[in-house]
């Protein structure tokens, strides 16, 4: 099932993000960027990813989404995580919600990246 989004709401809470990241110095640091900017935008953009109109259907081996589901609590615990809970809290929106669903698309993503850079 689909869920509209409120794009107004979106373009609000990137406002106050960046009026955030404006009124916190340590959060626009050069370590902090390099902290923060693998994984949490993917936290932060979940409802984005559920929106996305495109499905892949795969085969994988055994055992993967064991795996992936065994992440979800590492991936809660990481500090990426916990910055994206701040930020969700600092303008009121919902924690977003670590899946084994999040944990896969994280994995695709950051292996995706990594193998561009390898052939690119």
């Amino acid at each position: 099932m689909s869920r509209l989004i409120d794009l107004g709401a979106v373009r609000a809470a990137r406002r106050r993000l960046a009026s955030i990241a404006e009124s916190t110095p340590a959060l626009t640091t050069p370590d902090a960027h390099a902290r923060l900017s693998g994984d949490l935008n993917d936290l932060l953009d979940e409802e984005n990813h559920m929106a996305n109109d495109e499905v892949v259907n795969l085969r994988v081996p055994s055992g993967t989404k064991d795996r992936a589901a065994a992440l979800t609590v590492a991936v809660e615990q990481s500090d990426a995580f916990q910055v994206a809970v701040s930020a969700a809290s600092a303008i009121g929106a919902r924690a977003p919600r670590v899946s084994t669903s999040l944990v896969l698309r994280m994995a695709l993503i950051r292996g995706l990246d990594e193998l561009e850079k390898g052939l690119g």
